[in-house]
């Protein structure tokens, strides 16, 4: 309390010194919130372009003895409820997950009777099939249809205009394709990804013999470059403990060199415009300083007297140490909000300016937010312990003395 008063008493002092920590961390979170919308913005980049979040789990049909490869007679290999016993189980979060298999194949349109030679995908994904794909018409098969095993196939555009000929593509949906022993219906058409003929058949529609026999691959995709590395590990540690020959049967694999270079190139980024921005802070902490040391000064006579009634040095430390971390976290606070706005200010600059830019928004992350609370008790404690020890080291007698 008798802090809080002496702040008062000292109110343009200490408004000039909460106006420097407000300057300074605005700065701070204003430079790191940019990093982190432009870390969010490369990585929907990166995402959309590559496959550097993605983490590949492949089955390892062959081993090496005595420098040749031969094929095992027995491995582990996924399949559906491998799979999704995987996905429930991991306690990391990600974005998607897909298990799938491809193999060539002729196969009869039972309206026409025709062959058309395809590629087929088998496929079970967190949202159905390929959560990336583009549907044109109809649908995409769902996590329901995979569990029932309906029968059901999506085509891609090239499938079906071989099925329309001269009509329309959309006539193909609601045609019979003849696969082995099962009559598949069309239900949905999607973008061509490449100019062949493609379709896509629920995985669980396949006998365990052909999965078995195709070995599935296996693609989880992180949210974020940064959250590969641990959930890599995560995966590898649930096969090891789920696998019977102890995950060596699989390799689990993703794009490490240029996740690393990603992580280490934001991580740069962030440190340099901590450092730059970390001056206007430190400037913000001398003003709490000064301060301080001036109404040490001021309250020589006044810290006597407390000293001469009994109280302890630690009693004057902790009464100019709350001073001090009150003026940090008042300019903190306010520097936040600050900072905070001034972002959302300046994300529309940024399209403006760039117009090649799209969907640029600002992005904050909870690690912005702890770096101010702990920049807000480092000035407060760092900046503040000198005058509070210079006040407890007073003589009493001198102190009083001196009016």
């Amino acid at each position: 309390m008798i802090g809080f008063k002496n702040i008062k008493s000292h109110f343009l002092h200490t408004l000039l010194s909460i106006l420097g920590v407000v300057i300074g961390v605005a700065a701070l979170v204003g430079i790191l919130s940019l990093i982190d919308s432009m870390e969010n913005y490369v990585h929907k980049q990166i995402s959309a372009t590559t496959d550097i979040e993605k983490i590949a789990i492949v089955t390892q049909k062959q081993k090496q003895i005595v420098g040749s490869w031969v094929r095992k007679e027995h491995y582990g290999y996924f399949d559906y409820e491998k799979f999704a016993k995987l996905k429930s189980e991991l306690s990391l979060p990600f974005r998607r997950g897909m298990i799938s298999f491809r193999t060539g194949d002729k196969l009869v349109v039972k309206e026409q009777s025709d062959s058309i030679e395809t590629v087929m995908t088998a496929t079970a994904a967190l949202a159905g099939y390929m959560p990336d794909s583009v549907i044109i018409s109809g649908r995409l098969y769902t996590e329901q249809d995979l569990v029932q095993q309906n029968k059901i196939i999506v085509v891609n555009e090239s499938f079906a205009k071989k099925i329309a000929k001269n009509e329309p593509i959309e006539k193909a949906l609601g045609k019979h394709i003849l696969h082995n022993d099962n009559e598949l219906e069309i239900v949905g058409i999607t973008k061509n990804k490449q100019e062949n003929a493609n379709i896509f058949i629920p995985m669980t529609l396949f006998s365990e013999q052909v999965i078995r026999e195709n070995a599935p691959t296996v693609e989880i995709e992180a949210h974020q470059v940064t959250q590969v590395a641990p959930l890599k590990k995560e995966i590898e540690g649930w096969l090891k403990k789920n696998s019977q020959n102890q995950g060596e049967d699989f390799q689990v694999i993703i794009s490490e060199f240029r996740a690393k270079q990603a992580t280490q190139g934001f991580l740069l980024a962030k440190v340099i415009g901590g450092l730059i921005v970390g001056i206007s802070v430190l400037v913000g902490g001398i003003g709490i300083m000064n301060v301080l040391l001036i109404s040490v000064t001021e309250r020589t006579m006044e810290i006597g007297i407390q000293k001469a009634v009994g109280a302890q040095k630690m009693d004057i430390i902790f009464q100019f140490l709350s001073e001090s971390l009150c003026i940090s976290f008042i300019g903190s606070g306010l520097g936040l909000i600050l900072g905070v706005l001034g972002t959302w200010a300046v994300t529309p600059l940024v399209e403006m300016l760039l117009p090649a830019v799209s969907d640029f928004q600002a992005h904050f992350t909870w690690g912005t937010l702890l770096v101010v609370g702990t920049v807000a008790m480092i000035i407060g404690i760092a900046f503040g312990t000198y005058p509070a020890m210079k006040a407890a080291n007073l003589d009493p007698v001198e102190a009083i003395r001196r009016e």
